[in-house]
């Protein structure tokens, strides 16, 4: 892995971090749902697991 790999691995996942929480706390105004925080939830773990597949090979 160089080291520019990693450095903007570190810039995509803190765009991304804010990108989440800007969106779940539009969502959340939205609708308040147990089923809706779970579906938000397996969404964002789909994407982070399809950005460390790109990224490892």
């Amino acid at each position: 892995m160089k080291e520019n790999d990693s450095v903007a691995t570190i810039i995509s996942r803190r765009n991304a971090g804010r990108f989440a929480t800007n969106w779940y706390n539009h969502w959340l105004a939205k609708r308040k749902s147990l089923a809706g925080t779970h579906y938000f939830v397996n969404f964002i773990f789909k994407h982070i697991d399809q950005k460390n597949e790109t990224t490892s090979k």
